[in-house]
């Protein structure tokens, strides 16, 4: 282990520090991120439109398509200057109303 790893985390053993630099440095997905954080976080997390898209396993350009529609069908969220946000916790009840529609008119 180099001195410099040790130097940064001193409180952790020499397969710990390791453990833990690796997993810093590991490229993450945006919903690893987001699952990592505390429960009250989670549901508070503003996520990017890049986000929900990795989220719902969508195209970026649906996501940006779904903001400018002026429906139910819209997903919630807000701009900030020129970048639009989500709260995770909106994004999961838009999901699930939608969910319950398509079970409703099956």
């Amino acid at each position: 282990m180099s001195a410099r790893v040790k130097t940064c985390l001193p409180y952790l053993s020499e397969e710990q520090a390791l453990a833990e630099v690796e997993a810093r440095s590991a490229p993450r997905s945006a919903a690893a991120r987001i699952s990592d954080r505390g429960s009250n976080e989670v549901a508070d997390a503003l996520l990017t439109v890049a986000d929900v898209a990795e989220l719902l396993r969508v195209p970026v350009s649906w996501v940006y398509e779904r903001t400018r529609t002026r429906s139910a069908n819209r997903i919630p969220g807000f701009r900030l200057g020129k970048y639009w946000r989500f709260r995770k916790s909106d994004v999961s009840a838009w999901l699930d109303r939608q969910d319950a529609g398509v079970k409703a008119s099956a």
